[in-house]
């Protein structure tokens, strides 16, 4: 009785702890392996995806970069400013015959239609007598006193491209008076600016038409003339 219970016990399958038998723990190994296969095939397909798409991303990035770094150099080589200065009215001519010193008052604007900022470093001025080939007297950039509305101004300053400044200018020079010939007709002072970025200084000229009578004054006891619209 004993063996028969022995033998039928014989025929069940071990089980684990848990209750399990080899065949479950079996199916279980085998279902694992099976994900781990998978899992391994998804992510070798990901890396490839990930490989493939970032090959064309840097293709296409370089397909953007080329024609960037085209279009900087281009604007590196050819973009440049394009400055021109245009007189405002009126001028304003005075002396003072105490202090032998003659000053000017004017506007002017300074535009930049070009692709590039420039910058004015310099300025200098001009006054000449109707047949006087030599200056009767001269201005460099230190006689200069620049505003822009309000705003004191000073050299050098810059103009941004597609952009204008419109500045208020006064100019003093010491002058004594025999240096004046006493001579009528038109009177010239010449305004001159230098950029940095243009090969040509840019000037602009105001033509000033003085009877002898008012130059004679101008010498004798000072005169304040102005010139609502000089040529």
């Amino acid at each position: 009785m004993l063996l028969r219970i022995m033998a039928h016990g014989d025929q069940n399958p071990p089980v684990t702890q848990d209750g399990a038998t080899p065949a479950q723990v079996a199916e279980l190994a085998a279902r694992v392996q099976s994900l781990e296969a998978k899992w391994k095939q998804e992510n070798e397909g990901l890396t490839a995806w990930l490989k493939k798409w970032g090959a064309i991303i840097g293709l296409l990035a370089g397909a953007v970069a080329l024609p960037k770094a085209g279009y900087d150099l281009y604007n590196a080589v050819v973009s440049k400013p394009h400055t021109t200065v245009v007189r405002g009215q009126p001028i304003v001519l005075r002396y003072d015959s105490a202090k032998e010193k003659i000053f000017f008052s004017f506007h002017l604007s300074v535009h930049n239609d070009g692709t590039a900022d420039d910058t004015v470093s310099q300025m200098w001025a001009t006054f000449k007598a109707p047949s006087e080939p030599l200056p009767v007297v001269s201005f460099d950039s230190t006689r200069f006193s620049l505003r822009e509305k309000s705003d004191a101004l000073s050299l050098p300053f810059t103009v941004g491209k597609g952009s204008w400044r419109d500045l208020f200018c006064t100019i003093e020079s010491p002058l004594e008076s025999k240096s004046i010939p006493l001579e009528g007709g038109d009177w010239m002072l010449e305004v001159t600016l230098e950029g940095e970025k243009k090969s040509s200084p840019l000037s602009l000229t105001y033509r000033l038409n003085l009877p002898t009578a008012d130059v004679a004054e101008l010498k004798k006891s000072g005169i304040e003339l102005q010139f609502a619209n000089p040529h």
